[in-house]
């Protein structure tokens, strides 16, 4: 399953978090992201219009999957799944601006004959009631989280947890993350590395 950001596609476009670390460097950029993960959209925006503004860098630049390639995946038993329109934290957006991620993303799906609008990954599988709410009344039917657990039955189809493994993720992990222990064990390490830190 791949979650796409429907504005992406076909484009040179950059994920915004990469452009902020672009933008600041490796020591703030990623701070600053987590800054921008808790405000409210309409900050998060006009704090990147400003960024963007007042760089002397050229624009970052990153190739984007096509439209092609998508319905190339598709039809090769990829479903293609909503990651909404821009990529924005749902917690932090109001209901206009949900809905306009969500019919956005609609579109886009319909226009370019792709099937999987229906299933979705919160960004940074941040969510509150309001957002799981629209997304129900904009016909999701599956929503997954981004908390690294193992799902217990039953569960809210709204409230998937998922694991998460790259392609570059050792076979020790990978099997860590399957057995379900990851999801004890990843709680405990990073409240050692606050601690450390």
């Amino acid at each position: 399953m791949l979650f796409i950001i429907p504005s992406l596609i076909g484009t040179e476009d950059p994920f915004w978090w990469d452009e902020v670390i672009y933008y600041l460097g490796e020591e703030k950029g990623p701070t600053k992201v987590q800054e921008l993960k808790r405000i409210p959209n309409e900050r998060r925006l006009k704090y990147l219009d400003e960024l963007r503004a007042a760089c002397i860098k050229p624009p970052l630049r990153q190739m984007q999957l096509t439209v092609d390639q998508l319905r190339d995946m598709q039809e090769n038993n990829i479903t293609i799944a909503n990651h909404s329109y821009t990529h924005p934290m749902f917690d932090q957006c109001t209901e206009q601006e949900l809905r306009s991620e969500l019919r956005l993303s609609k579109d886009f799906f319909d226009k370019n004959g792709l099937r999987g609008y229906h299933i979705f990954a919160y960004p940074n599988g941040n969510y509150n009631q309001q957002a799981k709410r629209i997304l129900r009344e904009e016909g999701i039917k599956y929503a997954f989280l981004f908390d690294h657990r193992i799902n217990k039955t039953p569960h809210d189809t709204l409230l998937l947890s998922r694991l998460s493994v790259n392609d570059d993720t050792p076979i020790w992990k990978f099997k860590l993350i399957l057995s379900g222990w990851h999801s004890y064990l990843l709680p405990l390490i990073k409240g050692i590395y606050r601690i450390v830190r």
